[in-house]
């Protein structure tokens, strides 16, 4: 062969090459590849979102204030508690401070165990391609952060430790007292107060039900409980006069409404001196890419902490207290759906709806006669969004109140629109 025909030869390979490369890539980039290779990444939202997110998670948001949950850039990555004995404390000494002995102290490192905290959000190509002026993902990425900020306050009250899990006040607080379905009084939460600051405590927060605060309100013949007279909307709008001062009554449902109506005697109140309990963020709210199987896209919202109640007889709680007035939550069992074309009125079949409520996310397809049935949802106000071929996507809020069916009526997409 000829060193001409060699070098066409070789420089045909070395396109061949890259196609093959180009292809490879191409492939392995592809919407369709089953597999994920994308590292997960923090993420950052709007100011209104971290806002909507604080106040969903209220004793998470009070932590934080009182600089109790370090952020992952802190340089705090642990509460270890140091341990003096009675003997060993300051005290005053002689001028040269010869006399002040036993230096002897103890530190110990509490079981520190971290917990995973996430939400897995889908939206659909269709579903994307039919609003192209909304970030859907975004949207659902802002509702995954906020619901996993609940998540957290949740587990701040009621998580019980285990494997890579850590243990809520409810499960570790010293002071503990169960009214098994009876009412609260002022006299429980004084006498509450005062067991914790035998201890040391000096209480800063107090944090209850919805409930709990009604009765105690009822309670207060002495005007205990007063409004703040710098109140953030929804936060921080009560304070309660202890023998260390006033210290603000908090509502959190999270206790035990986080997500659906609460059970029976599962009202609560918490004293808490923030000091008592520490908290680390291992890793601030992150987007992981799943895996692509179908024409959606799916993504994990995550993120990881610590917690860990440092001073078990600093903080304290009465659980089991019972509503004053049971009033059951109803519940309607099944709300029939209409999809309608809004120029005739004929029924449109496939449409896809979607009823979002706080802890509620409820779905159906209507079928040829442009109906399906919502299951099993409580009254109130949904944002509802429905999306069909050949039609503009449909956004509405609505009360649902009853088990009457519900008619929507959709635009036709113009042709050439």
């Amino acid at each position: 062969m000829s060193t001409e025909a060699q070098r066409i030869d070789n420089n045909q390979l070395r396109q061949l090459t890259g196609i093959v490369g180009s292809l490879a890539e191409s492939f392995v980039n592809n919407e369709q590849n089953v597999s994920s290779t994308d590292p997960i990444r923090p993420i950052s939202f709007d100011e209104n979102i971290y806002q909507k997110a604080y106040m969903d998670s209220p004793f998470l948001d009070f932590l934080r204030e009182k600089k109790r949950i370090n952020p992952t850039d802190s340089d705090n990555n642990a509460y270890p508690v140091e341990d003096i004995s009675a003997e060993n404390r300051a005290k005053r000494g002689n001028e040269k401070a010869s006399d002040i002995t036993g230096t002897d102290e103890e530190w110990t490192a509490p079981v520190y165990t971290t917990a995973t905290f996430g939400k897995k959000i889908s939206v659909t190509d269709k579903a994307q391609k039919g609003t192209p002026n909304k970030d859907l993902l975004g949207m659902a990425r802002a509702n995954a952060f906020i619901d996993t900020a609940s998540a957290i306050d949740e587990a701040l009250f009621n998580a019980v430790g285990g494997d890579n899990q850590f243990d809520g006040i409810f499960n570790t607080t010293k002071n503990k007292f169960n009214k098994s379905g009876g009412q609260i009084t002022m006299d429980d939460v004084d006498k509450l107060l005062l067991k914790t600051m035998d201890y040391g405590a000096k209480p800063d927060g107090i944090l209850a039900t919805a409930e709990v605060v009604r009765q105690l309100k009822n309670d207060d013949d002495n005007d205990i409980i007063f409004n703040s007279n710098n109140v953030t909307l929804g936060k921080w709008a009560s304070y309660f006069e202890t023998p260390n001062g006033p210290v603000p009554l908090i509502i959190d449902s999270n206790i035990n409404a986080r997500t659906g109506a609460p059970s029976s005697n599962s009202h609560a109140l918490v004293v808490i001196d923030s000091w008592s309990v520490g908290g680390d963020v291992l890793m601030e709210a992150s987007v992981s890419p799943l895996a692509r199987t179908d024409l959606s896209t799916s993504e994990l919202i995550a993120t990881f902490m610590s917690f860990c109640n440092i001073n078990p007889e600093r903080n304290g709680a009465i659980v089991g207290i019972g509503a004053q007035v049971n009033v059951d939550t109803p519940t309607i069992s099944s709300v029939p759906v209409s999809v309608l074309d809004i120029a005739d009125n004929s029924a449109i079949s496939g449409a896809e709806l979607e009823l979002e409520y706080p802890g509620t996310n409820k779905t159906c397809t209507t079928g040829v006669a442009g109906g399906c049935n919502i299951t099993n949802i409580i009254p109130g106000t949904y944002d509802i969004n429905i999306v069909a071929d050949g039609y503009e996507n449909f956004s509405e809020t609505r009360t649902i109140s009853n088990s009457s069916t519900q008619t929507f009526k959709m635009t036709a997409v113009e042709e050439g629109g």
